[in-house]
């Protein structure tokens, strides 16, 4: 495993055990827990085929994950090519304290897709 920073944490979920999580967490979060099984061995064959369908999921990172998440006042999903820095030169502490969701735009605010 690489040198990481204090602030990131590696977790091995195993083999498949990404898609158990979410399974998991779907059923739950949707009240269809008496599908589990069948959720789970659904999205563990997904991510195995189409590891890249990981990503049509972010906007569920917050429930899905909400166990690893619950000590922290943000947190925030990227792509992985995405260099953050140093934040406090970008973001002010009033938007993290008034906003629960930040947002920027870069002069595509026509667009139709969503953000945050």
């Amino acid at each position: 495993l690489v040198d990481a920073p204090t602030n990131v944490i590696f977790i091995n979920m195993g083999q498949h055990g990404l898609g158990a999580h979410f399974g998991v967490q779907m059923a739950r979060i949707t009240n269809q827990t008496q599908h589990t099984h069948n959720i789970v061995r659904l999205m563990q064959a997904c991510f195995s085929s189409f590891p890249y369908a990981v990503t049509e999921y972010k906007p569920t990172y917050g429930s899905v994950f909400a166990e690893y998440l619950r000590e922290y006042s943000h947190w925030s999903y990227t792509d992985i090519d995405l260099v953050m820095g140093d934040l406090p030169l970008f973001v002010d502490r009033a938007e993290l304290t008034d906003f629960d969701v930040v947002t920027y735009s870069f002069g595509d605010y026509e667009r139709l897709y969503l953000r945050g």
